[in-house]
């Protein structure tokens, strides 16, 4: 299975007099328009811009893969 990851860690710096935390967001959830599916890492829950891009997946019809699904996968393989 080919698997292109998109990464939406963004180290540019947001412009000023902005709310950087909605302006990463909207960096995440613009790249989101590409994709499959979104994998979401381990303890994704912890973080609220993680939670929000879960949100929009689902509303949007995105394939939700999750970190329990994967390492599930992987035991099944070594088995």
């Amino acid at each position: 299975m080919h698997i292109e990851v998109i990464d939406t860690y963004f180290e540019e710096e947001a412009p000023e007099n902005c709310n950087q935390g909605v302006y990463y967001l909207a960096k995440s959830i613009d790249a989101m328009k590409d994709i499959d599916a979104l994998f979401m890492c381990k303890n994704w829950q912890l973080a609220r811009g993680c939670r929000i891009e879960n949100q929009v997946a689902k509303e949007y019809g995105i394939k939700i893969l999750t970190y329990d699904f994967l390492y599930e996968e992987e035991k099944v393989k070594r088995l």
